[in-house]
């Protein structure tokens, strides 16, 4: 007696995440897209300490004495060259929510909340704010004349600003939230926002 068998075809779904040959991060297909565009920016470390100022002052001899003493020996010398890849993954996995952000970074996942991003960026954790009352009065001349120095509030630029959280955070805020192919130049939105 012969059975007859049905076959059906399962349909294929793509998997959540894949994982990027070369970096070897674990991606979805978006964050995918967003990481080969970052990849094709250039990307310049910030000093944290200027070495010509330690020559100067006379400092680089002690800061080794003082490092080598408590067992740090040259951390202030290392080349952080893994410091990109991690900023490529953090801001091509980065999301918003009404909640929080959620973020990957070392291949992990992580989901904070607005209070508890508060607290990693330095701010109160009870810090609570109204954006419609706090950006009421916004002057943005004023603003801009704060963050960079300059009282020419038509057409500010990134380079401008000072302080390189805010640089970073515009960054983050034109790649994520308001994406563009230049963030050179800043939208009034971003000004508010920062």
């Amino acid at each position: 007696m012969d059975v007859e068998v049905h076959h059906s075809l399962v349909p294929y779904a793509p998997p959540a995440r894949v994982m990027e040959p070369e970096s070897g991060l674990i991606l979805s297909l978006e964050e995918l897209q967003k990481y080969h565009t970052l990849c094709n920016i250039a990307y310049a470390s910030t000093g944290i300490i200027d070495p010509d100022l330690l020559d100067r002052t006379g400092m680089t001899s002690k800061f080794k004495t003082v490092f080598n003493t408590i067992g740090w020996g040259g951390f202030w010398m290392i080349p952080e060259l893994g410091i990109e890849l991690l900023t490529q993954e953090f801001l091509c996995t980065l999301k918003t929510s009404q909640n929080g952000v959620t973020f990957r970074m070392f291949n992990l996942d992580f989901d904070l909340t607005w209070s508890a991003l508060n607290t990693a960026l330095g701010c109160d954790h009870d810090c609570s704010l109204d954006l419609n009352f706090v950006v009421r009065d916004f002057d943005k001349t004023r603003f801009w004349k704060t963050i960079s120095g300059s009282s020419n509030s038509s057409g500010p630029i990134a380079p401008k600003i000072h302080n390189p959280t805010l640089r970073f955070i515009h960054y983050w805020m034109f790649v994520t939230l308001f994406p563009r192919t230049n963030g050179f130049h800043l939208q009034d939105v971003e000004l508010k926002l920062l």
